[in-house]
């Protein structure tokens, strides 16, 4: 009997933890919490002058999506409609494709100009480009040293 109440307490722990751990990522950006359970994959490049996001969205039309960037983050949200998934009095044996609206949150990993970036969807890959800024806090400056008078 005790050993079925050590195992009962170890578990309730372990919920607690997981419910915990959930709780705080429903609150990031990115979290898979924010979708609906459709999420697109993104794959993020950079050249020497511009930042790529591709983001997955098959069967989703350009009126459908939106593109946000705020702070260091971009967004895209939209709808993936179930083309193809009613059938009049038929009802699904198996439902792998996954359809409804979405949210997906990036950080971005470099400096970028967002006034200047653009969007396009095709053969159901967004891609994103941003140009690059540059990136002022890797830089050595060097400063003058002067002796006696009051800085302004």
């Amino acid at each position: 009997m005790a050993t079925r109440l050590t195992v009962v307490r170890i578990v309730s722990q372990i919920r607690a933890e997981l419910d915990r751990i959930l709780e705080h990522e429903a609150n990031l950006p990115g979290s898979l919490a924010e979708s609906s359970g459709v999420l697109p994959r993104v794959d993020i490049a950079q050249s020497d002058s511009k930042l790529f996001l591709l983001f997955e969205v098959p069967g989703t039309e350009a009126a459908d999506l939106e593109v946000q960037v705020v702070n260091n983050f971009v967004t895209v949200s939209g709808e993936k409609k179930p083309a193809g998934c009613s059938s009049a009095g038929a009802h699904f044996l198996r439902v792998e494709r996954q359809c409804g609206r979405f949210e997906r949150s990036v950080e971005l990993p470099s400096a970028v100009n967002p006034s200047a970036g653009r969007a396009l969807l095709e053969h159901g890959v967004l891609r994103v480009e941003f140009p690059l800024l540059s990136d002022q806090r890797n830089r050595t400056y060097r400063l003058e040293i002067e002796a006696g008078e009051e800085l302004e």
